[in-house]
């Protein structure tokens, strides 16, 4: 029997407005349906029902993880969207080896906060997909180029991240010196959009990210070509 090419959702990341939801545990499908219009007439051949395509919907998605307060542009970000009755524009990045990736809008119908007796506080978000939610498979997109990206304490100087840094490796982990209040995140890459935890950066120029001591502090970079899936790349910096 012949295995099967299945991968597995990790690394799923989805993006508001460029800033990737913090600590997502699901993801609903995305999932577009069509309405149809009936043009059944007493001479419809052999007494079957016919019909003509109506309009297409994008469907609802909702998403559910560990409630993360500090995640203004993500989790806070979704519900600043839902006071403000926001039309917002979203990518759910796709961790196969094609680099699909969803693009849609959205408004976010409903946004909630949970606290169950002995277990973790979470948040779950149900959102309205408005248009055409688009669908790209494209395996051309370049990602960060070399040297990909360097990191640099505010005291300790230059940080090695592990693994090495790679244009094809999604997730580090690395160690700032114990008095850097923040670390210089630099990314490269030869073409596309560059986004450090959202913020817009030319390839070379480096964004100070804030680095709290006892604790680790994502960065995320995104490489965004246009009608390309994002490649985004997680970098977890402890400092002790």
């Amino acid at each position: 029997m012949a295995s099967s090419d299945a991968i597995s959702s990790l690394y799923t990341r989805l993006q508001r407005n460029g800033y990737v939801v913090a600590e997502i545990t699901s993801i609903g499908d995305v999932s577009v349906t069509r309405d149809d219009i009936e043009t059944t007439h007493y001479d419809s051949d052999d007494g079957y029902k016919e019909y003509l395509p109506g309009l297409a919907d994008g469907g609802e998605i909702t998403i559910e993880g560990n409630f993360i307060v500090g995640d203004t542009n993500g989790q806070i970000g979704l519900k600043t969207d839902y006071e403000a009755g926001t039309v917002q524009s979203f990518e759910l990045a796709l961790p196969n080896a094609a680099n699909s990736s969803w693009e849609f809008s959205a408004i976010v119908n409903a946004f909630g906060e949970t606290q169950p007796n002995g277990d973790k506080i979470g948040f779950s978000v149900t959102m309205k997909v408005t248009g055409k939610p688009v669908l790209i498979i494209d395996d051309g997109s370049t990602g960060l180029t070399t040297p990909y990206f360097t990191l640099s304490g505010e005291i300790s100087g230059a940080i090695t991240p592990s693994p090495a840094a790679s244009g094809s490796i999604y997730l580090y982990s690395a160690t700032a010196g114990g008095s850097d209040t923040y670390v210089t995140v630099t990314p490269t890459a030869a073409a596309g959009v560059i986004k450090v935890n959202g913020v817009t950066k030319a390839s070379g120029v480096g964004e100070n990210v804030t680095t709290p001591a006892t604790t680790t502090t994502p960065v995320f970079i995104s490489v965004k070509e246009t009608s390309k899936a994002p490649k985004i790349y997680k970098i977890n910096i402890t400092r002790p």
